[in-house]
């Protein structure tokens, strides 16, 4: 059994319950207000149009109403305003205004309910009944990798979207571009959804295309060459030493067992001053073809012997 200490407190419990359902119950039953997110779903549209213009997912809906209706539509999904076609079309046209925004909110929240604003306030669709033009999707990227990767490609997975639209294609219109794209430092391939920019009064179906961005890792490596003297005139021949020359560069991993990339390094017998003071001869890559990038010699200059011919 409970002492007398306990019975006193499970009655002060008890009349903290009871007064916190009280005070709930008032609380609930004044006037509140409150922001609210509400879905927007068109319908009665007929099938064979198609909505041009971008519309909202969803509104905010400014609400003053009572606490018993704000508790009960938390407890429910997302609230949806539906935008009857039939009721608002005009010309193929929806508008509605502001006035209209809040009574279409009004059926939500009921018509004891003040609607304080909506936002957006307004709402302009236009449709079209015209067969969509097939166009090519056309990508617009800047990206740049890190120093030990290479780009091999930009492309949409997708390649044409339909265009609808009530007036006519622009004439220089020829494809659909995505939004811009900039990435910077990509070290490996991704695919990117980027959504299609089209002209005011077009919409394109899908509205979004996956880009994917190839990126492969690069590898170091090195080779030697022979350095080739050019212009020497006659009577005269020049020595280098050496008269090789370690060429870096970086291919990319997959490249690894492809032929070794075709170069050639030159010493140039026109840079020396006429009394060969120089004590190097300046070296060059004059010829380089492959799959590679980066390339560098190991050294920019050799030493160099000049002998007169008899």
């Amino acid at each position: 059994m409970l002492s007398p200490r306990g019975k006193n407190m499970l009655v002060f419990m008890i009349f903290v319950l009871i007064s916190t359902i009280l005070w709930m119950a008032m609380t609930l039953n004044e006037p509140m207000q409150k922001d609210v997110r509400c879905g927007l779903k068109l319908v009665n549209c007929p099938d064979s149009l198609v909505r041009i213009t971008e519309m909202p997912e969803a509104v905010n809906v400014n609400v003053k109403t009572i606490g018993t209706e704000l508790a009960l539509l938390q407890l429910r999904s997302e609230p949806v305003i539906e935008i009857d076609y039939k009721h608002y079309q005009r010309k193929r046209e929806i508008s509605l205004s502001a006035a209209d925004m809040r009574a279409a909110a009004r059926t939500i929240f009921g018509q004891n309910s003040q609607i304080l604003s909506v936002n957006p306030d307004s709402l302009h669709l236009r449709f079209t009944s015209k067969p969509p033009v097939h166009m090519p999707v056309s990508v617009d990227a800047r990206i740049s990798t890190l120093p030990n990767c290479t780009l091999l490609g930009v492309k949409s997975l997708t390649d044409s979207v339909m265009v609808y639209t009530a007036d006519a294609i622009p004439s220089n219109m020829r494809a659909v571009s995505t939004s811009p794209l900039s990435l910077t430092e990509v070290s490996k391939s991704q695919v990117v959804r980027v959504r299609l920019a089209v002209p005011a009064g077009c919409r394109a179906i899908p509205d979004s295309v996956d880009v994917k961005i190839e990126v492969e890792p690069m590898i170091s490596r090195t080779v030697k060459v022979p350095i080739r003297a050019i212009n020497v005139p006659s009577g005269y021949k020049l020595i280098l030493m050496p008269n090789t020359v370690s060429v870096n560069y970086m291919q990319p991993m997959s490249k690894y067992d492809d032929s070794t990339p075709d170069f050639e390094v030159t010493a140039d017998f026109r840079t020396l001053d006429r009394d060969f003071s120089s004590p190097k001869i300046h070296i060059s890559v004059t010829k380089a073809k492959g799959n590679f990038i980066n390339t560098y010699l190991s050294t920019d200059s050799v030493d160099y012997i000049v002998e007169r011919r008899g």
